[in-house]
């Protein structure tokens, strides 16, 4: 349970959200331009409808991986304390972060609209630094902060732990969903674009690994992030000049924590929200 989930199924209400943040981008110019006004509501719509896409969908990432009850011994229907979240759930949460975040279709956003969003170029005397900053919308930067959010979340170790040991705590004839499918599945979504490269459905869409490695930030190496965790087979290294190969390999450390590491890259030391 999060704050401000609505209904009896929030991943429902995410997927809502989502769909609608997305409206409001295909819509906007027709509804808020107004003559003789500035671009900059547009600006404040647009970082608004994209951060309330980017929560619902970070909110759906919790999906995967195992419920939580405070539950007591005697307590109405005898619940116990851990869960796993049933497959089906778990592939309908994956599904949409597959379709919406890290898909090539994802993140169509024309370069009218981008070109249109611009910053306030007064200042209100009392944050003068915001002057200093960029007044057009660093568009490559914002996805790769929504990407970053829910990749270092769902490649956790403790969330791969708790999937691949959910695996032992699921009752037949229930299917338990695992780390084959989270892995198989992502990397068939953020690599999409390079099994047709140059076939792009639109011109101006943002496909995973361009938005992911664009950015200074993350040192052309964004889509590099999933081969590190995922423990998956590359099936292509672009900017890192390295032929396709097994990148990971599983170990076993002190507590039995299974970690998944590249094998030619630093381990992840960044937390996430469990």
């Amino acid at each position: 349970m999060n704050r401000f989930d609505f209904g009896s199924d929030p991943l429902k209400y995410y997927a809502l959200r989502v769909k609608l943040a997305e409206e409001i981008h295909a819509n906007m110019e027709k509804k808020l331009e107004k003559p003789g006004e500035g671009y900059q509501v547009l600006h404040r719509s647009f970082n608004s409808a994209l951060g309330q896409e980017g929560y619902s969908l970070y909110l759906a990432s919790k999906y995967i991986g195992v419920y939580h009850y405070r539950s007591h011994v005697g307590d109405p229907g005898n619940r116990l304390p851990f869960e796993p979240v049933p497959a089906a759930k778990q592939k309908e949460a994956l599904e949409l972060l597959r379709e919406h975040l890290f898909s090539p279709p994802a993140f169509r956003f024309s370069p009218q609209l981008l070109n249109k969003l611009a910053s306030p170029r007064h200042s209100n005397f009392v944050d003068f630094l915001a002057m200093r900053t960029r007044f057009d919308v660093p568009i490559h930067d914002m996805v790769l902060s929504l990407q970053n959010q829910v990749m270092d979340r769902l490649f956790h170790p403790l969330v791969l732990i708790r999937i691949l040991e959910s695996e032992v705590k699921v009752a037949p004839p229930a299917e338990p969903f695992g780390l084959g499918g989270l892995f198989a599945e992502l990397q068939d979504s953020i690599w999409a674009e390079t099994k047709a490269p140059g076939r792009l459905s639109e011109p101006w869409q943002l496909p995973p690994i361009v938005a992911a490695s664009a950015s200074a930030q993350d040192g052309g190496h964004g889509a590099a992030r999933f081969l590190r965790a995922g423990g998956c087979a590359d099936p292509v290294a672009p900017r890192i000049g390295q032929p396709a190969r097994p990148v990971a390999e599983r170990t076993e450390q002190a507590g039995h924590q299974d970690v998944c590491r590249d094998a030619g890259a630093p381990e992840r030391i960044r937390g996430a929200d469990r």
